[in-house]
């Protein structure tokens, strides 16, 4: 993830001196390649669990809807 700083600089909006600006360039490349090197675990995980997360969003929402229950009956009390 980047920093504000980083995206600031990305963006022009932040003029920096010119130590920090290559500072700021070898981050932004340290993260970019570690990135490309994540996404395709990244996207085998999601692509294997493609239909877990369905069940997942599902028991995610029925556990919203117990807990807004849970505090409506305690305010009861």
């Amino acid at each position: 993830m980047l920093s504000k700083a980083e995206i600031l600089f990305l963006q022009g909006q932040k003029i920096v001196s010119k130590p920090y600006e290559r500072k700021l360039k070898c981050l932004i490349k340290r993260k970019i390649d570690v990135f490309r090197k994540e996404t395709p675990l990244l996207s085998k995980l999601i692509l294997d669990n493609s239909c877990k997360s369905e069940d997942i969003i599902y028991r995610v929402k029925e556990a919203g809807k117990l807990s807004n229950f849970d505090n409506r009956n305690s305010n009861r009390a």
